[in-house]
C-alpha cells in the first residue's frame, strides 16, 4: 500500500509553575512538564491485493490490480521523564472500488466487487535517544491489528478476516534540521483467528504468523502541519 497523508498536530504543555520568588534546590533540577500531543491525519493512495489459497485441488489466486485507498490516523503522545514516551495509536485503511476478475476452470470469467479492511489499535512506548524533538526515536507499537477481505458475489477466495496481536518496532530518523524525517517499521503478527470459511476452502489452520514492514518519509510543512508518503508491503 502506497499513501499520501496530511496531519494537522495540537500539542500542549502543563503551564509554568507562578514565580513567588527564590526556587528550591529540587524544583532548580528537575526536569519541565512534558508536553502532551494529539495527531488526526487522513490520507490517499493506491494498494494492490493477492490472495493465494491452497486447496486439495490446486492453489487459488484472486488478484485485484491496483485500487485506490483511504486512511485514517489518530494518535497521542505524551512524555516519560526527559527520555521515554508513551503514547497510542488507531489506524484504519480501506479501498475503495475494487473490482477482481477470477478466471475459472471452463475459461470464463467471475468478475465481483470487493472491499478490503485494515484496522489495528494499540499502545506506542518510546525512547528519545537525546534531549532534543529532532533526535532519533525508538518506538514499539504493540496491538491488535485486523485485516479482512469481503466480495459481492462468492468467489473461490472466499471473504476472510485475520486477526491477532501485533509488535512493530519503529525507528524514527530526523534529518535536514527536523523538516524530514525517515521510519522504519518492520513487523511481526500472531493471526490468532481464521474465519472459519476461509479454513474450510483451503489448507489452512487457525493461527499462524505474518510479517510486514513499512518506510515512511514525512515533511513538516508548517508548525501544525505534516505531509507524509508511506508504503507497507504485508
Amino acid at each position: 500500500t502506497l499513501l499520501l497523508s496530511a496531519a494537522p498536530r495540537a500539542r500542549a504543555q502543563a503551564e509554568p509553575p507562578e514565580d513567588r520568588g527564590e526556587a528550591s534546590p529540587a524544583a532548580e533540577t528537575a526536569p519541565g512538564p512534558q508536553p502532551f500531543g494529539m495527531q488526526l491525519s487522513a490520507g490517499a493512495g493506491a494498494g494492490q491485493r493477492d490472495v493465494s489459497l491452497p486447496t486439495q485441488l490446486g492453489t487459488r489466486k484472486l488478484e485485484t490490480g491496483l485500487f485506490p485507498a483511504l486512511a485514517v490516523l489518530l494518535s497521542a503522545d505524551a512524555g516519560i521523564g526527559s527520555h521515554g514516551l508513551m503514547g497510542a495509536r488507531f489506524h484504519y485503511q480501506t479501498s475503495v472500488g475494487i473490482e477482481a476478475t477470477q478466471t475459472l476452470s471452463a475459461g470464463s470469467e467471475k468478475h465481483s466487487s470487493l472491499r478490503a479492511h485494515r484496522v489495528e489499535a494499540g499502545l506506542t512506548p518510546g525512547l528519545r535517544f537525546g534531549a532534543s524533538e529532532r533526535s532519533v526515536i525508538l518506538r514499539f507499537f504493540a496491538g491488535w491489528s485486523f485485516r479482512g477481505l469481503r466480495s459481492v458475489v462468492d468467489m473461490s477466495v472466499p471473504s476472510y478476516t485475520l486477526h491477532g496481536p501485533v509488535l512493530r518496532p519503529e525507528l524514527r530518523i530526523p534529518f535536514a534540521n527536523g523538516t524530514l524525517e525517515l521510519r522504519l517499521a518492520p513487523e511481526v503478527q500472531l493471526i490468532a483467528g481464521v474465519t472459519s470459511d476461509l479454513q474450510r476452502a483451503g489448507a489452512t489452520g487457525k493461527s499462524g504468523f505474518a510479517y510486514a514492514g513499512e518506510v515512511t518519509l514525512s515533511a513538516r510543512i508548517s508548525r501544525g502541519l505534516l505531509a507524509s508518503l508511506s508504503y507497507r508491503e504485508a
